[in-house]
């Protein structure tokens, strides 16, 4: 199971990276991100690793920056002119959640 975690985990890493500074993906998508991330965490548990309370902690930070970056992209589908901070809140919450998964990725270990 943890192998499968990490791989959901690596999965939403990779579609985060994959977002371009022009484009904000619709908030299902990332509802959808932070699920499979707060899913990835429960079948963690308590992994081997060196820090396991930063393993959680980081998590629930990518968690809440997913959330964050949910509201900017509604904010931003629903009314992009009268929302012209929306893209950059936008990017900084799903850097942040980018940062904190890498971080978590790198905690792992470089085997997982």
């Amino acid at each position: 199971m943890t192998a499968d975690a990490i791989a959901g985990l690596r999965q939403v890493h990779a579609r985060l990276k994959s977002i371009g500074t022009d484009t904000i993906p619709r908030p299902h998508e990332l509802e959808a991100a932070a699920e499979k991330v707060l899913a990835c965490s429960a079948e963690l548990g308590d992994v081997a690793v060196a820090d396991p309370e930063e393993v959680r902690r980081l998590l629930a930070y990518a968690v809440k920056s997913l959330r964050a970056a949910e509201k900017a992209a509604r904010a931003h589908h629903s009314d992009p002119a009268g929302r012209p901070l929306s893209p950059v809140r936008f990017a900084l919450k799903a850097g942040s959640a980018d940062g904190a998964l890498e971080s978590v990725l790198e905690l792992l270990g470089p085997g997982n």
